[in-house]
């Protein structure tokens, strides 16, 4: 299967390179590794890393603090920021985003200061449009591509090229080499939970 460029965190020529291929003959075999592992990574990170090309639209509840944390990250551009407790989303329950809000890019957070100081309590009462993600192959961080080409590899040799799928050891001999049925490697979930947001399962 051809590389899907709205998941994946890193391209075939990416990957084939780390596994140290040099044929296509398995070109679809990679890229299925490539498309899974992505998304498996998103899934574990509880949010989508490659910017959609549509905005998102999203509801919060007002939680009367000053800082509304993002679902995704790093942000690109906010686009409208509503208050409304009765979720008319009028043109005066908007926030003005260049005079009331600092945006913390990285970390997808909004806070509020100036002539708005707080996300009052309430449910559903805050409305963002907002586009956030990695560029494919343009920022993706390069510690998050090593998490993933190491996935792929990993799964590539376990499951695929060396057929060692549920397989926790095995012997040739005097010699005995045991495999990690762990379902994340102890390296790559370091890097990753760097990526999680908060509350993730």
């Amino acid at each position: 299967m051809a590389v899907d460029t709205t998941i994946a965190l890193i391209t075939l020529a990416e990957a084939k390179s780390f596994l140290k291929i040099t044929t296509t003959s398995e070109d679809s075999i990679v890229g299925d590794l490539i498309n899974e592992c992505s998304v498996w990574i998103n899934t574990y990170c509880g949010r989508k890393l490659i910017y959609p090309a549509v905005p998102y639209t999203e509801y919060y509840d007002g939680n009367g603090t000053s800082q509304l944390f993002l679902k995704n990250w790093p942000i690109i551009t906010v686009t409208s920021l509503y208050m409304d407790y009765l979720r008319a989303w009028t043109a005066d329950t908007a926030i003005d985003l260049t005079a009331d809000v600092q945006t913390d890019l990285e970390s997808g957070i909004l806070t509020l200061w100036n002539n708005q100081s707080l996300y009052g309590q309430g449910v559903g009462n805050v409305r963002v449009i907002y586009t956030a993600g990695y560029t494919h192959n343009s920022n993706v961080p390069y510690d998050l591509k090593l998490a993933c080409k190491k996935l792929a590899a990993w799964k590539y040799f376990q499951d695929y090229s060396q057929r060692r799928y549920g397989v926790a050891s095995e012997s040739t001999g005097e010699r005995q080499v045991n495999y990690s049925d762990e379902p994340l490697l102890p390296d790559v979930k370091q890097i990753l939970n760097r990526y999680r947001r908060l509350g993730a399962q």
